[in-house]
């Protein structure tokens, strides 16, 4: 599903429910916010036995970011792969002007 230019998600083997899914949708544009100015964001769940997990790439002519990760629930498996991101999007501003 894309839910923004430059922005696709993924559900592999389930269904996002609408409210997981408006929450991941301003979330994550609130992340497309932070990267590069020519970013593409891949966000792909797969559900598993035991849970989810998750994969989020940034790709961007500057640099590519990634992050994956599981989790018991969707939305605490977004957050922890969105701050992943931020972290290494941080690093990366912190560096690129040094």
């Amino acid at each position: 599903m894309e839910n923004n230019e430059g922005i696709t998600v993924e559900a592999i083997g389930f269904d996002l429910v609408p409210s997981e899914m408006g929450h991941i949708n301003r979330l994550i544009n609130d992340l497309f916010q932070l990267c590069p100015i020519d970013s593409l964001i891949n966000l792909k769940f797969s559900k598993e036995d035991e849970g989810f997990t998750g994969l989020i790439e940034v790709q961007s002519s500057i640099k590519s970011f990634a992050a994956d990760g599981t989790g018991s629930d969707i939305q605490s498996l977004y957050r922890m792969l969105d701050q992943q991101i931020q972290d290494q999007l941080m690093v990366w501003k912190k560096d690129r002007f040094k």
